[in-house]
């Protein structure tokens, strides 16, 4: 939640981390990867990015699948 919290203030360093640990916790939270790839992707982190949706779009998250398809190649 601090995660989430930390990316409404625009503290998309921190929210990484945060995500990060998380990911950490449990490597199966695929909100985690997606709101980091969010992160990355407003901090020009595209290869991050794209990675994270990736990932998320494998643990079953439709959106980043889209998002993938559309953004990174």
């Amino acid at each position: 939640d601090r995660g989430i919290a930390k990316f409404g203030f625009s503290d998309y360093n921190g929210s990484i981390e945060d995500f990060t640990k998380a990911i950490e916790i449990d490597s199966s939270f695929a909100i985690s990867y997606f709101t980091r790839g969010l992160c990355k992707m407003k901090i020009g982190d595209d290869n991050g990015m794209c990675l994270d949706l990736k990932k998320a779009a494998e643990l079953g998250i439709s959106r980043a699948a889209e998002m993938v398809k559309d953004w990174c190649k």
